[in-house]
């Protein structure tokens, strides 16, 4: 081989070796950047946070009979009770309420109330209809 193939080779096996650490880079920052917005998911499904912990505001809900997760999650997101309907219907499917329906009726909600607290409400462990 000449000099000039064997630069010519060199220079080849480095812009190889670089677009190789380019493209193992790049994979690892795609698990780091997955792994992250997995568990940003499952910290915000899984706390009990409130719409505004420091609200007094209450808000009426009605539930009517036979309705979803879908629906109720639908309408407490647009009340603005939850921060967000994906999270609610998640902490419904891994709670104790799972296989428990929504009791129908009305009632008053906080904005300072969790999803716990909002669950318990609407699926009859704790008492909160308006009593009109």
């Amino acid at each position: 081989m000449t000099k000039d193939e064997d630069v010519k080779k060199n220079r080849e096996d480095l812009f190889r070796l670089f677009w190789k650490v380019v493209h193992q880079i790049l994979i690892i920052g795609l698990i780091i950047g997955l792994f992250f917005g997995m568990y940003s998911f499952a910290y915000h499904a899984f706390s009990n946070e409130a719409y505004d912990a420091s609200s007094t505001r209450k808000v009426q809900v009605v539930i009517s009979k036979g309705e979803k997760t879908d629906q109720v999650a639908d309408q407490l997101y647009e009340k603005h009770l939850i921060v967000g309907r994906n999270r609610f219907k998640v902490r419904k499917f891994f709670s104790k309420y799972s296989d428990t329906d929504f009791v129908p009726g009305k009632y008053r909600l906080s904005q300072s109330q969790g999803i716990d607290e909002i669950m318990a409400v609407l699926c009859g462990d704790a008492r909160e209809k308006d009593t009109k």
